[in-house]
């Protein structure tokens, strides 16, 4: 099995050469992401629109269309859930390294 984090998976997503090779060796069905992974990728999108938005930016149109694009990606994502045992394993974890990366610290307690 394997997670991608939300970095590697936006570097799938842009057709990344490396990533996507291994990808593709790895077993069918055993590439995954987590709930996590949708999240921060859609706070994105959204925070651009709304900047693009707020400025009367002129690629506001261009912000919806990266919004769309990801969703249709999500839906073919095999996506883990973040559950109680994951939040756990979360709480769990000393402080200063959640402080250092609380969404890979999440992502990685699902791992």
């Amino acid at each position: 099995m394997y997670i991608l984090d939300t970095d590697t998976y936006s570097n799938f997503l842009r057709g990344h050469g490396p990533i996507r090779q291994h990808a593709a060796r790895a077993p069918r069905g055993s590439v995954y992401i987590c709930a996590v992974t949708p999240e921060e990728m859609l706070r994105g999108r959204l925070d651009f629109i709304n900047h693009a938005r707020s400025r009367k930016d002129a690629r506001l149109p261009l912000a919806y269309d990266l919004l769309l694009d990801l969703v249709r990606d999500l839906n073919r994502a095999s996506i883990l859930r973040y559950d109680d045992e994951a939040d756990k394993i979360f709480q769990a974890l000393p402080a200063a390294i959640k402080r250092a990366g609380s969404q890979d610290c999440r992502i990685a307690a699902v791992a």
